[in-house]
């Protein structure tokens, strides 16, 4: 098993949203693959994923412009479920 950590901030576009919509759509850039709004949720759960450094379980918390999420994931396990994003696919959150 090998957990990666992935970091993001949110962007101006995103603030006020969900934090496991967001983290969805970003993480399916980070990783070019497709990670589902159901694995997210089940990965905030889990409390691989932290929101300004403090563990967040709860997939609904809304999310603040220039937030760092930071998610731990295992490739692994996201890659038996998920499809292959396109290399057409435009980016819809920035990260530093």
């Amino acid at each position: 098993m090998s957990v990666s950590r992935y970091q993001s901030w949110v962007p101006q576009e995103a603030d006020g949203g969900r934090l496991d919509h967001y983290t969805a759509d970003w993480l399916t850039q980070a990783l070019k693959l497709r990670v589902s709004r159901s694995d997210t949720r089940k990965m905030i759960l889990a409390g691989a994923v932290y929101l300004d450094g403090i563990r967040t379980r709860i997939p609904s918390s809304l999310i603040k412009n220039g937030a760092r999420i930071d998610a731990y994931v295992d490739r692994s396990k996201i890659a038996k479920f998920a499809e292959p994003q396109p290399e057409s696919a435009a980016p819809t959150a920035a990260s530093p």
